[in-house]
């Protein structure tokens, strides 16, 4: 845009025919307004053009609006043209509202009494806060202590406000007002005459809000840890540390006596049904961060279990539970896998499960300072679980004091939501290392000197006639009178504290923007230059999901959307067949597939979506010969939210019946504006090890609608994440994610799979006839076909993969980046 508007208005007359050819209320077409109302701040042409939007559709309309408020802002105008007067009395309250601001925003007094008419009759309360707000600077004090007289109650009542905001009455002015017909008129007098809530509104764009989450749900954003597994294969959860906690998860004993520098601090809530075990009875998990374990152990037995005595040291320390007293031990540990053995020791004694309690070392001093540059060389490092911990916990980084991301946090500082569709990495990198290098307009420090010899200094969040309200580093909050203030001065330093280099490694660093980089949010319809493209899920209630013999039924409405087989005669694997989008068009191969219609290779190995191995053990689990992927059963298929989600347990099984390891897998299907999303995680265990060869038939495989399919000539593409195209351009290509689109029915329309975090690298089986396979394995040349990736008894191996089915008008309609970090925002979810 910029280079546009550097040009002049040689290009006007190609801008105008452009906006034409746009989608009505589309963001191109906003983009285009802004691009001409740049342009034509200087210039005649540009005030018949937008004189002559106000005639078109709402979006122009309402962007004309804010784009001659610009324009008189940027040529210090103070006459609006005739037809933002007439914009006050539109039906459309956003068109009211962009009426008033323009006039505010020009202090154009041409309109004041068309703004108290619509102030005497507005019933949108955001509109009528703007107006009252725009009474402040439009009308005299005088003149605002007149219409408290005012017939009309809304008139006295926005008089009110604004004198009020403006702290300009004394008491003998309020107390009539208490009397007043108006309920919320008398209202507000009272409450300022109280002393309570004064203001009783404050005008600025930031307020202090704070959303905590309960105890229990804490531990959502403090995780710290993965692939959390029992050798006796319960499921063990993680809670938060608290008194009146649970301390199993089979057992109703509480926590009762904790020592205070072990509050709140995250747990493993085992089962007490595996405290009298000496072989099965222990657990494995991953640090993401090096951390400190403890162990509260039992002291009932006459001596703790070797493993413990042997790499942990005794503390003088006890943990109570309302069964039993544990004595704490601890131990340093580095991120990664830890494995902790049996409770119980020999001789068998009666005694309740060990406590598992775990303090990340967040933060450690660097031996260098953090630079851009370190941060840059490691940038694809970054893990997102990490940074979320790192933003989230006061412990670590501490985000939240100041910034709000997932309803947690404070709304003190810059939003962050969508920040990597405005700011590279560079620029973000520099800002958390160096705040004050760069300071985002409105969040400079300021410093405060009170008349009692009090200093303060943080950011103004709000600020009326009679006080400020000013946060500190911490977040913490702090109203000072106006009266009190003996001197107040700007600084050039950023209210965000500095010193971040020295104590977070580049390594968290990019952690922190891997987790920014997942933080994307919805547009609203296109409103603004440069608004965000990223899609919402939205409130659809006629999703669902209905069993059948052999699987379930996806329907939206009435429409079946995708069947899911958990057997199959000719299918020897758990499948998705017949997917089509939302409308109803179909973007998988039919199955089976129509002879003259469709290529029928592979009819049973590519019936869909589906997951398959060609070498597990040596056994193939692909071409529906040798392996068969037997279901074991479903643990449940719920609704949450948005939310649809399918978990079962199957096991891979050889020729003569032997169990090789066992699956256990989670479906999520996802609505949103794109169309859905079905996200996989696998989980792959046994009592014996077992592996994963290399073949090029490994992995999550689709097989797309022969109108999509790039050897048909239909105008079919894959796409990856690097640009790449096609087979060509994809085969064997490690990456995050690939788009197999194509025309149907005047609708572009595909598939887009990704890659999951905590994958190995993964590569694509990428085939013009009409497969794609993202391999998580390594690539299938000679030299890697003897590796393996193996997988010890006891442990657990996760592959995790999504599926966006999508459907557009056009090519352009569809972000794959964007649906990509979506997807990463929603597998980050618990």
């Amino acid at each position: 845009q910029d280079e546009l508007v550097g040009r002049g208005i040689r290009h006007w007359d190609a801008l105008v025919q452009a906006m034409d050819q746009v989608e009505a209320e589309s963001a191109q077409e906003t983009w285009i307004l802004w691009t001409l109302g740049r342009i034509g701040e200087n210039h005649p042409k540009g005030n018949a053009f937008f004189a002559d939007q106000w005639q078109k559709g709402i979006n122009r309309r309402l962007q004309t609006l804010r784009i001659v408020a610009h324009q008189a802002r940027v040529n210090q105008a103070s006459e609006l043209p005739p037809f933002v007067g007439s914009g006050l009395m539109e039906e459309e309250a956003r068109l009211r509202h962009a009426s008033v601001l323009a006039i505010h925003q020009a202090s154009d007094v041409n309109w004041k009494s068309l703004l108290l008419e619509l102030i005497g009759s507005e019933s949108d309360r955001i509109v009528f806060y703007s107006a009252w707000q725009a009474m402040r600077d439009l009308f005299s004090p005088s003149e605002r202590i007149q219409l408290l007289e005012h017939e009309q109650a809304p008139l006295r009542r926005a008089a009110l406000l604004s004198l009020l905001e403006d702290d300009l009455l004394e008491e003998s002015m309020i107390k009539p007002l208490v009397g007043d017909p108006d309920p919320m008129t008398s209202f507000l007098a009272q409450k300022r005459l109280s002393g309570r809530a004064t203001p009783v509104i404050k005008g600025a764009a930031l307020t202090r809000q704070e959303t905590v989450a309960p105890k229990e749900t804490a531990k959502l954003f403090s995780s710290v840890m993965e692939h959390l597994s029992s050798e006796s294969g319960l499921a063990y959860e993680v809670g938060i540390l608290n008194e009146h906690s649970e301390a199993y998860i089979d057992r109703a004993y509480q926590l009762v006596e904790i020592p205070a520098h072990l509050e709140g601090l995250p747990f493993i809530r085992s089962a007490n049904a595996d405290a009298e075990s000496q072989v099965k009875g222990g657990m494995s998990f991953e640090l993401l961060f090096p951390s400190r374990v403890y162990i509260a152990d039992d002291t009932r037995a006459p001596q703790p279990p070797g493993w413990l005595t042997d790499h942990f040291d005794g503390t003088d320390q006890f943990l109570s539970t309302e069964d039993a007293r544990h004595r704490i031990y601890q131990a340093d540990f580095p991120a990664g896998l830890v494995r902790l053995g049996s409770n119980q020791s020999s001789p068998r004694v009666s005694k309740s499960s060990y406590i598992v309690i775990l303090e990340p070392q967040f933060l450690q001093p660097q031996s260098s300072t953090t630079s851009i540059q370190k941060v840059l060389d490691v940038l694809d490092q970054g893990n997102p679980q990490r940074g979320r911990a790192l933003f989230h916990d006061a412990r670590a980084a501490n985000c939240v004091a100041c910034h709000a991301l997932e309803n947690r946090g404070q709304v003190l500082a810059p939003d962050l939501m969508d920040i990597f569709s405005r700011s590279k990495p560079e620029v973000l990198i520099q800002s958390i290392l160096d705040p004050s290098a760069v300071i985002t307009e409105g969040f400079a420090s300021q410093a405060i000197e009170t008349t009692d010899g009090e200093t303060y200094s943080g950011l103004v969040v709000s600020e009326s006639g009679r006080d400020i309200l000013i946060a500190d580093a911490t977040g913490q909050t702090r109203r000072i009178l106006k009266s009190q203030i003996e001197l107040r001065e700007g600084s050039e330093l950023s209210a965000m504290p500095g010193g971040f280099g020295d104590i977070l490694s580049p390594t968290q660093v990019a952690d922190l923007l891997a987790y920014l980089k997942t933080q994307t949010s919805a547009p609203s319809t296109a409103e603004e230059p440069g608004a965000s493209t990223e899609a919402q899920i939205e409130v659809i209630d006629d999703w669902r999901l209905e069993p059948a013999s052999d699987g379930w039924r996806l329907i939206k409405g009435e429409q079946e959307l995708a069947r899911f087989y958990h057997k199959h005669p000719e299918v020897h694997r758990p499948f998705w067949a017949h997917v089509k989008t939302p409308s109803g068009l179909q973007v998988t191969r039919p199955f089976p597939p129509v002879e003259g219609v469709d290529a029928t290779d592979h009819a049973s190995m590519h019936p869909g979506l589906s997951m398959g191995f060609a070498i597990l053990n040596g056994v193939n689990f692909w071409h529906n010969r040798e392996g068969r992927v037997v279901h074991l059963g479903y643990d449940a298929m719920k609704t949450q939210g948005l939310v649809l989600t399918l978990n079962l347990q199957q096991a891979y099984v050889d020729a003569d019946g032997s169990q090789l390891c066992k699956e256990t897998l989670e479906y999520r299907i996802v609505p949103n504006t794109d169309g859905y999303l079905i996200s996989q995680e696998s989980m792959f265990s046994a009592d014996k090890p077992f592996y994963f060869g290399v073949k090029e038939e490994m992995g999550l495989t689709m097989r797309v609608a022969t109108p999509l399919v790039v050897r048909s000539g239909l105008g079919g593409r894959i796409l990856n994440g690097q640009g790449g195209e096609n087979e060509k351009g994809t085969w064997g290509k490690v990456d995050q994610w690939w788009d197999y689109s194509g025309t149907i029915q005047g609708q572009w329309v595909g598939m887009q799979l990704m890659t999951g975090p905590g994958n190995p690298d993964t590569w694509a089986h990428s085939r013009d006839y009409g497969v794609l396979v993202a391999n998580p394995f390594p690539l299938d040349i000679k030299a890697n076909r003897s590796k393996r990736v193996e997988v010890p008894p006891g442990e657990t191996f996760t592959l995790r993969f999504g599926v966006q089915i999508h459907q557009h008008l056009d090519a352009q309609g569809f972000d794959p980046a964007q649906s990509y970090r979506r997807y990463l925002s929603i597998v980050s979810q618990p």
